[in-house]
């Protein structure tokens, strides 16, 4: 049976990885907004996977703004091809979730 002193252990070290995995994270769905305003509306499936993986991941790690916005930049882009994106929005959105990222160091 696990102690629970290792179980938080765990947790802690858990938290710390996705908290080392999410600058990354963030950069790529920032990539892929970049190429989907471009015009390339391929990448947007990638783009909500992504962002619903976030969406979904950030409480459960110690992170629920992270979650909040990643499911308001989520109900923001998943419109059909030829609706007219939000641009404004997304783009609050997405520097909103780049400064929940921790501080490095």
């Amino acid at each position: 049976m696990i102690e629970r002193r290792d179980f938080d252990h765990r947790l802690r070290e858990l938290h710390r990885q996705y908290a080392k995995e999410l600058p990354q994270w963030i950069n790529d769905i920032r990539r892929l907004w970049q190429t989907l305003e471009a015009g390339d509306d391929a990448v947007r499936p990638d783009l909500l996977r992504l962002v619903h993986r976030l969406g979904g991941s950030g409480a459960t790690f110690g992170f629920p703004e992270i979650t909040h916005l990643a499911r308001r930049l989520e109900e923001l882009l998943d419109t059909g091809p030829d609706t007219v994106l939000p641009v404004n929005e997304v783009e609050a959105t997405l520097e909103a979730l780049e400064r929940q990222m921790p501080a490095s160091g």
